[in-house]
């Protein structure tokens, strides 16, 4: 019974995130949510006492999928390797779960106060732990060593958050993707840079 109410509370959260991208988290009554779900309002508030919880439930799921992926590339050998996993797996994160990262980035404002603090602080480790990657692999001579660390890591977020505005699956797949990041990233000093 524990494993159908779990599967029942993913399948929820999955449609609740979809339903936030496309119509907005302020456009959506729990009502509308419960119709759309095909359940009874009641019901509804089994999965989350209010639509702002839902909300949060959203964003902190997608965080934690996000937080699962750093853990699973930082058990690679060698920052490199480690940094071209992560990117590889939140790529594919990214492309399966655009609802979730276009609520995350799109309503971010409206999730409450002790979650947006608990993202705020989650998010920073994040960027930490990638910094922290990212400065090995250049004293390893895998990314140039002269460009700033925050520099390349904002470089690469910024490419994976952006992926919700332009990625369709017609276009590349996700693994392209990732490699022609991955190769940008890892690029040796540019031969037009003067260096």
């Amino acid at each position: 019974m524990a494993k159908r109410r779990v599967y029942e509370e993913n399948a929820v959260i999955t449609k609740t995130a979809e339903l936030f991208a496309r119509y907005g988290y302020r456009n959506i009554t729990m009502q509308f949510l419960a119709e759309e779900l095909g359940i009874a309002k009641p019901t509804l508030y089994v999965y989350g006492r209010s639509k702002q919880s839902l909300l949060d439930t959203v964003n902190i799921r997608f965080l934690e999928q996000v937080e699962i992926g750093l853990k699973l590339a930082q058990a690679e050998k060698g920052a490199g390797n480690q940094l071209r996993k992560v990117m590889h797996l939140w790529i594919e994160l990214y492309a399966r779960e655009w609802p979730s990262i276009r609520v995350y980035h799109a309503e971010i404002k409206e999730v409450s106060g002790p979650t947006r603090e608990a993202i705020r602080v989650r998010s920073a480790k994040i960027v930490a732990a990638l910094t922290t990657m990212v400065k090995k692999a250049q004293a390893d001579g895998e990314i140039d060593p002269d460009l700033p660390p925050r520099f390349v890591v904002w470089t690469i977020l910024g490419a994976i958050n952006w992926m919700p505005r332009w990625y369709r699956s017609e276009s590349w797949t996700p693994l392209q993707i990732g490699d022609f990041l991955t190769n940008m990233v890892f690029m040796k000093r540019a031969a037009s840079s003067g260096r």
